[in-house]
């Protein structure tokens, strides 16, 4: 079977994955959420170090889990998860630390857990926009990914982050964003709501367009470091969970911001 095969036939199957819950929100789209935060953690956790995976696994779980019920619940301010996640690792470093752990693999875990966590903040909280609001987020990173992935194929020369990632090219970059313009005006056609603003629509999409893109690279940029192919092999053409929520992660809190402070 043929990579491209392998990624329709996943991609097809997690679709309706996200979708479901993201349909029936509250507590069914808090509990994916949450598996997909933790699953990314743990494959960050086997990408930096196998050595130190066992002991800093219980020490995610112990992180994650009040700042995951934290930023879900909305009578706690957003501050105290931030001082929550900045002053913690001060108290318990000096616990791992005895037990050789470095400093470098331990921050740039609470790093992986705070980006994650607010992602999963992000996304939970735009789902109080509409159904269809966040289904627009979703899709458009998939589009757009996408519209990339087949411009790049059939036109790509030049590389884009040729020691990052070699496959991508400008050309299919480009492309995919040239290839946003019909694709905002289909959504504006379809009058579906809460996207209706045509400005709101093509700023959104070409911010969390190319911000999720850098989101890509960037976790290419942690796996090339590592010597690592995929984060895991945990969806057939696709990688694992890392490798498919990268550019959500990082375009998820600018789709907020442009929610919560620019157009509601």
């Amino acid at each position: 079977m043929t990579e491209l095969k392998k990624r329709v036939i996943t991609g097809s199957i997690l679709i309706p994955v996200v979708i479901l819950p993201l349909l029936l929100g509250g507590y069914y789209f808090l509990a994916l959420i949450a598996i997909f935060m933790f699953g990314g953690i743990v494959e960050f956790l086997k990408i930096r170090s196998e050595l130190h995976f066992s002991k800093l696994l219980p020490l995610a779980v112990f992180v994650f889990l009040p700042f995951l019920i934290m930023i879900t619940t909305s009578r706690v301010q957003l501050i105290y998860p931030v001082l929550y996640a900045i002053f913690l690792p001060w108290i318990i470093y000096p616990f791992y630390y005895s037990r050789g752990v470095g400093i470098g693999i331990y921050f740039s875990l609470f790093f992986e857990i705070i980006l994650l966590s607010f992602a999963g903040y992000s996304i939970f909280k735009a789902r109080q926009y509409g159904f269809w609001v966040s289904v627009y987020f979703f899709v458009t990173i998939w589009y757009f990914d996408s519209a990339c992935y087949f411009t790049g194929r059939k036109w790509g020369k030049r590389r884009l982050a040729p020691l990052v990632s070699p496959k991508k090219t400008w050309e299919g970059f480009i492309g995919g964003l040239i290839s946003l313009v019909p694709y905002v005006f289909l959504v504006k056609a379809l009058h579906l709501p809460g996207l209706n603003d045509l400005l709101f629509l093509f700023v959104s999409a070409y911010v969390i367009s190319i911000v999720g893109q850098q989101g890509d690279l960037a976790e290419s940029a942690i796996k090339r470091e590592a010597g690592v192919k995929d984060s895991s092999n945990l969806f057939p053409g696709h990688g694992g969970i890392l490798d498919r929520t990268d550019s959500l992660v990082a375009a998820a809190p600018f789709y907020f911001a442009i929610l919560n402070w620019l157009w509601r």
